[in-house]
């Protein structure tokens, strides 16, 4: 099907407006600065503006994996731990030029009605 049409204001859905709530917008007030949100679809935007000449994003989210990929290929500037506060951080998740903000997991799920209970 067709894919809704947006409003021209929102981006990032429920996902974004809950990190709005709960990094963006107490950042924003505690350095009295504008933190401005856009969306990203990977790896393949960042590398996009990094060899473009042409960044335009301070900050990013992807998933480890695409992390991993762009530090390699040395899209990522180095971060300062002399002044980024890495205490309450999973050591696991604090890597020279990136850091990782959130777990996930992806659980497979089948119905017995139809695959029986063997799966």
């Amino acid at each position: 099907g067709a894919a809704p049409r947006g409003d021209g204001d929102r981006v990032g859905g429920t996902y974004q407006e809950a990190q709005t709530k709960a990094f963006f917008k107490p950042t924003a007030d505690a350095l009295g600065i504008t933190i401005k949100e856009d969306t990203t679809n990977g790896l393949d935007d960042v590398r996009l503006q990094v060899t473009g000449n042409a960044v335009k994003w301070d900050i990013t989210e992807l998933g480890a994996d695409e992390c991993a990929r762009g530090s390699k290929e040395g899209l990522f500037e180095k971060l300062d731990y002399g002044i980024i506060d890495k205490s309450g951080i999973n050591p696991k998740l604090v890597h020279d030029d990136w850091v990782g903000i959130s777990y996930t997991s992806v659980v497979l799920i089948y119905r017995t009605d139809v695959f029986g209970h063997k799966g």
